[in-house]
């Protein structure tokens, strides 16, 4: 179900996202002075909140006034910054989840193109840190860090990958959402409003891993050939792995964003029960999104 927001009133809706993109060690000085990927991956993080509703089902479709996304380097983190605001009758903190992810799994794809590595890259603690409704105007952080060590780009295009010999991949990774133990109970007794997030978000991720290919420009179409989600309750949180099987090319990008968004998903459906009094996510969090293998069949 999506929730009735017809009269609800119009106010400012304003959020801060960060995520954390964890890289080999001797990989993160290659990334950090190839300004190119930074500047591909804000484009599409920004292009990507526009189109947020259509990716995460129970989504409303709402106009975005701002957004701007930021990185800082953390030694071999590279955080990413997504900061928007909308003047609706809805939030838009999902909207902003959705922007970090996606900017953070092109990165993941742009490494994987230029340095062939296909494991060792994690995403983690992607979260909400500010959430603001008012009646007046935002006052925006417009952060911006630099985001090369020497200034240095390197320029690459799209490369159309042939099928190795019909060779077929497997890919599996995982994913965690940490929830309060109250919404936990509330899943487990089905008494979540949206519906049965584990059942939507199933349905969501096989859908967006055979679309990511609109999101990510630089992306081919990949022969997915099979997918399975699979979501376990813990006590405090929602576990995710997520196997698919392609042929021609490895589906790690497909992977790690497929297992991201069924977290986004679960957090947009579960989202009522995790707010504070403030409106805010002091204790909601997406822990890490990371490879667990991938082989050859």
């Amino acid at each position: 179900m999506i929730i009735d927001v017809t009269k609800k009133s119009e106010v400012y809706r304003y959020t801060i996202s960060i995520g954390y993109l964890k890289l080999p060690d001797q990989l993160a000085k290659k990334v950090y002075e190839n300004e190119l990927i930074f500047l591909i991956s804000k484009i599409i993080g920004i292009n990507a909140i526009k189109q947020s509703w259509m990716y995460i089902p129970l989504l409303h479709p709402i106009k975005i006034n701002y957004c701007n996304i930021s990185f800082e380097i953390e030694n071999n983190l590279i955080k990413c910054t997504t900061e928007a605001y909308t003047f609706e009758k809805t939030g838009i903190e999902i909207d902003v989840l959705f922007s970090t992810l996606v900017t953070l799994v092109n990165m993941v794809n742009l490494i994987e193109k230029i340095y062939s590595i296909t494991d060792s890259i994690e995403l983690r603690n992607i979260s909400v840190i500010q959430k603001i409704k008012s009646n007046t105007k935002p006052e925006l952080k417009r952060v911006e860090k630099s985001i090369t060590t020497s200034g240095k780009v390197d320029s690459f295009g799209l490369v159309f990958q042939e099928d190795y010999n019909g060779k077929f991949f497997e890919v599996e990774c995982c994913g965690r959402i940490r929830l309060r133990k109250e919404t936990i109970e509330k899943v487990k007794c089905n008494e979540i409003e949206k519906g049965n997030p584990i059942e939507i978000s199933s349905a969501t991720t096989c859908s967006n891993v055979k679309q990511l290919w609109k999101l990510l420009p630089y992306l081919s179409i990949v022969r997915i050939t099979h997918v399975k989600p699979k979501f376990i309750i813990m006590d405090d949180g929602i576990e995710c792995s997520l196997i698919i099987r392609s042929i021609g090319k490895s589906c790690l990008t497909e992977c790690i964003y497929g297992v991201g968004i069924g977290l986004i998903t679960i957090w947009d459906v579960v989202k009522k029960y995790e707010k504070d009094e403030q409106g805010q996510y002091p204790f909601t969090k997406i822990e890490y999104i990371k490879p667990v293998r991938v082989s050859t069949l």
